[in-house]
């Protein structure tokens, strides 16, 4: 809308002027209808102004310029709004606010603003919907006014279209409960044609289909329809056809048949003959259904009697009806008498009365010829005879109140004729018809046909034709058959604690007997007694006399409060019995019940959707509404079902309008309510908890998706003020502290449902296993009932983590049994991973997820798991920590932060120090971590080098205050020096040129020296568990090593490739490269040579262990002399150079490990004999751009094979790739020292991995 600056009054004198601020249209939910609502301000307009002199006026005008308005005076407002209802749907109205001074006479009006209503999308229900009321013998006439049209959308461009309606006619007798779904009619103004359909025309409807039941109440109901074609219904058009709002019902029914006989006669008698006679009219005529009261139709009417008669001739014939008398009510009928001259007025004669509309002019006395004016006419069933024959039929009798039969006896005179008749009513209602008995045996008659099982009442009729003289007859008194009870239960009031049937009184029934299932009968009408028991008698508006029967609690026993058998449906008996003969009865019955849970059958949904839990029950007849008694579940123990909370959760469905309140009225948006057919449905959906003060039901409903078990009770009331308490006992309307209802077996009709559901209780181990978090939980209700075959899907996040799950925090889905309670997690990767806590959740699914940016968990379920203190921290210990403890969803590894080594020194050059650091265990995101345990610190670490022994030895330890010891052996020749999360070795003796470590960090085969951390805790058993870094050799480094270390390792290298080729022709490929010998003979002996090309060694054994060692140095051959050798005994290496260089693979070269060789070795002038075997050597060896002399060894093997430990002037056998030969120089010595005590592999257990 469009405002402005308000205009300026001053006080007494200007008026100020009116400001349209706001129009809204909307449309009625239930009737369609169109309003327009308009706001408007004034400024100055108060009690202190001119208040009580203005009056406004809002006009409205439409499209054709057709101007309404309406007039209000300002004083009587609250506020200055208008709600304007006769308005046109999607019409485009101009509106107009004019402010009018009274007194004055002057006025102010404000800008003229456009609205367009809203469209109508809905149908309206027919307009004034009418059904005529006993108007009709033949139909039931309907009535009403078209409503508007209906909008019609077109989706290609949302346009609308404006469509006629038509309607759907519904029937049903006014005592069936429910509206067929079948239509029984339908009403169409004009199909064809859009502009005939002229809202507010009246249209008329004629019921004559079906033929209405005469005097039968109907109820009406009509359906407005969008009038569509073929092509609408394709989909180019978007439309509501009808809605629940889009109908009107009505009630109304077909006039009664009248029921006219002739009542006493009475002839008089003078000698042997009748001289005269009067006759009287019996006239029934109950224009309106039993569940009508104030009806009254008669009065509308006047009654026209018409009389016809024939002689006793065997060819007379009824002659033409004449007019006789006109009656104004029924009453008058009874004092009306026709008289009678005998024998002048003999014959036989029929009377007929017809029913006029009330204002029409009688005919004058002797008019022949029915009325034309008359609507509908009975006629009496029995003729009449006049006659002055006095001779009578002696002892005519009618033995009656029988079910199945009449006895009918006269006695009989001889040659006379006899012909019997009956003319019979039901319930008052005559069918229009005489009958005839047939008389096999004059004077005793048994009529056994005909007879309903409601009681007729049969006037039987014996005429005899005498040998002489006129006709003559005896009508006999009334007589009824014994009828069978029809008792009815008012299904729409329904009692608690007792049941009450009601029958109408039966023909010719002297007593009854009522009986409820399981207990015997009880008379409640005797002979003689009258009415006993707890019966009360009454009529209905037409005279129908009623029992009813009301059986107490006593009388129910258990039934009534037995929440399974309450409410549930039992077959009442009613007995009927007559004075005819004790064993004549009749029974009949009726199924009742009282108001109670017992049949509401209730469903819940189990694992069906992921936020929600879906009831259904059976409606209760005659309930106002429902009670919902909720109790929240817990899973514990696994599978174990324990109430979360000792408070029920009571909650109301309106039975009419199907709104949840909370049971103090309060309406919820999270449960809703529907109706199809006889089904209620409860959708009871996922809310999140206010977070201050949160009541019970609101925490359950935030609960509802984590898969616990849910509870519901339903139980219907008879009135919206009954409630139910804590205890379970029911409320009602007017009971006293005595009578109220405490309900038994409540528990035998609730029902638990559940959603797909969460992992419950969930718990993550923290620091029990160095590669494995293991996660339980307990199972959603679904899957521990076995239920549900959805499968558990684990996600983590990192603990203090704000945001919500993700796809991708998504660690354990490939479990698939739907029954696991346990996971191993061993997803961890990076050092974050491995050392951080992270928070675990469970959720339950069919398949693995898509990738989904919606987190998949509610808040409630994450707030819960992080308040719920894992069981751990529960002991002394840890309560004295104020306020240190964990939840018991968060895992961990127990996993070591780092380790690391280096044989660099803090300027990144090589260094004969290995140094090895660590980071200590951060007790702050990780409670559970290393512990000292007596003497034994929480931390040690451990060196391993394979040139010693294939196991490890402790170099050092450090307890949890960080206090760091060294610890060492008599070989080690090392210095281990404490730092604060350090050590450094350093081995003794070593200088660049010289020196030869025997000790931990010896260097010979492999270069490579391993370090590890161990830390120790006890775990929840109180075992001691241990984790590690650099148990697996991942973690190690190499140092600097001296010039003789360095020749040293490269003449092993040649002398067990030598060794290992044997006396023949061989080339050995190494790891890299290859290495070949090759012998020649020349006479005397054999030329030996050996060539090294890129060849990097495998040791094919090592100290204290077989396995196999690669050597990091590689050997290049430059230059090759010439040795000698005889019967597979090398007695010399000729002079070679050799270079040697360190392998890639270890990352960074240091220079003290590159360099090159040149060196002989034995006696040149070797033959054949032993005493050319001479252990010389010599030769040089550069390092680090320095050069070095090797010793000089003339003929001393101990110093000859401290350097080139090779078999000199012994015969080589091919020892292939074998291990070890104790024979061989560099398997003995300071070449192969197996240190004891070192500690393998296999005495370091990993817990649980």
């Amino acid at each position: 809308y469009t405002e402005t600056k308000q205009s300026l009054a001053v006080r007494g004198s200007s008026l100020a002027r009116p400001y349209i601020t706001s129009i809204e249209s909307t449309s009625n939910e239930k009737t369609g209808e169109i309003c327009v609502k308009i706001d408007w301000y004034m400024a100055n307009c108060n009690a202190g102004t001119y208040l009580s002199s203005i009056e406004y006026e809002v006009k409205y005008t439409n499209p054709q310029n057709e101007t309404s308005s309406q007039v209000l005076r300002a004083s009587e407002l609250s506020a200055t709004t208008l709600s304007i209802t006769d308005l046109n749907p999607s019409t485009s109205y101009k509106f107009q606010v004019v402010a009018r001074n009274i007194d004055f006479g002057s006025e102010e009006e404000s800008a003229v603003l456009d609205k367009e209503t809203l469209h109508r999308l809905r149908p309206a229900a027919p307009v004034e919907l009418k059904a005529t009321e006993g108007s009709d013998p033949s139909k039931v006439t309907l009535s009403f006014k078209l409503p508007q049209k209906a909008d019609v959308c077109k989706t290609a461009d949302n346009s609308y279209i404006t469509y006629p309606l038509y309607f759907k006619v519904y029937r049903k007798e006014h005592s069936a409960a429910d509206w067929p779904s079948a239509v029984y009619a339908t009403i169409s103004p004009d199909p064809e044609n859009n502009n005939a359909y002229n809202p507010g025309e009246e249209i008329t409807w004629d019921d004559n289909i079906d033929k209405p039941y005469r005097g039968v109440l109907y109820d009406y109901k009509v359906q407005s329809c969008v009038q569509l074609d073929d092509l609408v219904k394709n989909g180019e058009y978007s439309y509501i056809e009808t809605s629940e709002n889009s109908a009107g019902t009505t009630t109304g029914w077909a006039m009664k048949q009248a029921v006219l006989s002739v009542g006493t006669y009475t002839p008089v008698k003078e000698g042997d003959s009748y001289v005269s006679a009067e006759a009287g009219f019996n006239f029934v005529w109950n224009n309106f259904p039993s569940e009508i009261t104030s009806a009254n139709t008669a009065s509308n009417y006047t009654f026209w009697l018409y009389e016809q008669k024939k002689g006793f001739g065997d060819t007379d014939v009824y002659g033409t009806q004449t007019f006789k008398e006109a009656f104004s009510s029924i009453a008058s009928v009874s004092t009306c008498r026709r008289s009678f001259k005998m024998p002048d007025d003999n014959g036989y004669y029929k009377y007929t009365m017809y029913i006029v509309p009330k204002g029409s002019t009688a005919p004058a006395e002797g008019s022949t010829g029915a009325p034309s004016e008359a609507l509908d006419s009975a006629t009496t069933l029995n003729e009449l005879i006049v006659t002055d024959n006095a001779q009578g039929i002696e002892n005519f009798k009618v033995k009656s109140k029988y079910t199945d039969h009449f006895d009918i006896s006269w006695d009989v005179n001889s040659g006379w004729t006899y012909t019997l008749t009956y003319i019979q009513t039901v319930d008052g209602i005559s069918d229009g018809q005489t009958y005839v008995v047939d008389i096999s045996t004059p004077g005793n008659v048994r009529d056994t046909g005909n007879i309903s099982s409601e009681g007729v009442c049969r006037t039987y009729t014996l005429s005899a034709k005498p040998a002489s003289g006129a006709p003559i007859s005896s009508t006999a008194e009334p007589a009824y058959s014994l009828g069978t009870p029809a008792p009815i239960f008012d299904e729409a009031n329904p009692s608690y604690d007792s049941i009450s049937i009601k029958w109408k009184k039966v023909d010719a029934a002297s007593s009854y007997k009522v009986q409820f299932p399981g207990n015997d009968a009880v008379n409640v009408v005797l002979p003689a007694e009258g009415i006993v028991g707890n019966v009360t008698v009454s009529e209905d508006s037409i005279g129908h006399e009623y029992y009813t029967y009301t059986f107490s609690k006593d009388e129910l026993g258990s039934y009534y409060k037995d929440a399974t058998t309450s409410g549930d449906d039992k077959i009442v008996k009613v007995t009927a019995a007559s004075e005819a003969e004790s064993s004549n009865q009749a029974e009949g019955s009726v199924t009742a019940r009282t108001i109670g849970p017992g049949n509401t059958d209730l469903k819940t949904s189990v694992s069906e959707y992921e936020k929600k839990i879906v009831s259904t029950w059976n409606a209760v007849p005659g309930a106002a509404g429902y009670i919902v008694k909720r109790m929240r579940y817990t899973m514990r123990d696994k599978t174990a079902v324990k109430p979360d909370k000792p408070a029920f959760e009571f909650f109301y469905v309106d039975a009419s309008t199907l709104e949840v309140s909370v049971n103090d009225g309060e309406k919820i948006s999270c449960m809703t309510a529907e109706q199809s057919g006889n089904k209620i449905t409860l959708t009871d959906e996922y809310a999140a908890a206010p977070v201050d003060n949160a009541a019970v039901w609101q925490v359950t409903q935030s609960r509802i998706p984590w898969g616990i078990p849910v509870e519901y009770a339903v139980i219907p009331v008879a009135d919206s003020s009954d409630k139910m308490d804590k205890e379970g006992i029911l409320n009602y309307a007017g009971a006293s502290s005595s009578e109220k209802l405490a309900y038994t077996n409540l528990d035998l009709i609730a029902e638990k449902g559940c959603t797909f559901g969460y992992g419950l209780n969930v718990r993550a181990s923290k620091s029990e296993y160095s590669g494995k978090v293991i996660v339980t939980w307990d199972m959603p209700y679904g899957n521990a009932a076995d239920v549900s075959n959805l499968r558990p899907f684990i996600y983590r996040r990192k603990k203090g983590r704000t945001t919500g799950y993700k796809d991708a925090d998504l660690v354990g889905s490939n479990i698939t049994d739907p029954k696991a309670q346990e996971a191993n997690v061993d997803s961890f990767r990076t050092i974050d991973e491995l050392t951080g806590p992270y928070e675990y959740v469970v959720k339950y699914i069919s398949t693995a997820p898509d990738v989904d940016k919606n987190d998949p968990f509610v808040s409630s379920y994450i707030d819960t798991l992080k308040e719920t203190r894992d069981a751990i921290f529960d002991t002394d210990e840890w309560k004295a920590k104020s306020g240190e403890w964990e939840p018991a969803n968060v895992g961990y590894l127990f996993y070591l932060p780092e380790l690391s080594v280096t044989g660099l020194d803090s300027l990144g050059n090589e260094s004969f120090t290995e140094s090895v650091y660590w980071k200590t265990w951060d007790y702050e995101p990780r409670l559970l971590g290393p512990a000292d345990d007596v003497d034994t610190p929480a931390y040690t670490i451990w060196t391993k080098n394979l040139n010693n022994a294939s196991g490890w030895f402790q170099v050092g330890s450090m307890d949890t205050n960080g206090f760091v010891k060294s610890v060492s052996r008599s070989w080690d020749e090392t210095s281990i020096i404490p730092g604060t999360n350090s050590l450094a070795l350093t081995p003794t003796g070593l200088t660049d040129s010289t020196g030869s470590s025997n000790g931990l960090l010896k260097v010979q085969r492999d270069q490579k020296h391993y370090y590890m951390i161990r830390a120790q805790r006890k775990n929840e058993a109180g075992e001691t568990i241990y984790t590690y870094l650099g148990l697996d050799g991942s973690i190690w480094t190499y140092r600097k090593i001296s010039a003789e270390e360095f020749a040293k390792s490269a003449l092993l290298v040649i002398a067990d490739a030598v060794h290992i080729a044997g006396g023949s022709d061989k080339t050995i490929n190494g790891s890299k490269g290859n290495f070949s010998v090759s012998y020649s003979y020349n006479v005397i002996y054999y030329k030996f040579i050996y060539q090294c090309d890129s060849y990097r060694h495998k040791y094919t054994a090592m100290p204290g262990s077989s396995a196999e060692v690669v050597s990091p140095l590689i050997l290049n051959s430059t230059s090759t002399g010439t040795g000698r050798a005889y019967d597979s005994k090398n007695f010399y290496f000729g002079e070679s150079n050799i270079n040697v260089d360190l392998a890639d693979d270890f990352g960074r070269i240091y220079k003290s490990h590159c360099g090159s060789i040149n060196f002989s070795a034995g006696y040149p002038d070797a033959r054949s004999t032993n005493q050319d075997k001479k252990f010389n050597l010599s030769g040089t060896y550069s390092v680090n751009e320095n050069t070095y002399n090797l010793p000089t060894i003339n003929n001393n093997q101990s110093l000859f094979e401290s350097w080139f430990p090779f078999h000199l002037g012994e015969k080589l056998s091919d020892r292939g790739r074998s291990s070890y030969d104790a024979s061989y120089p560099c398997c003995k010595g300071s070449w192969w020292l197996v240190r004891e005590d070192s500690k393998p592999d296999s005495e370091f257990t990993e817990q649980g991995d």
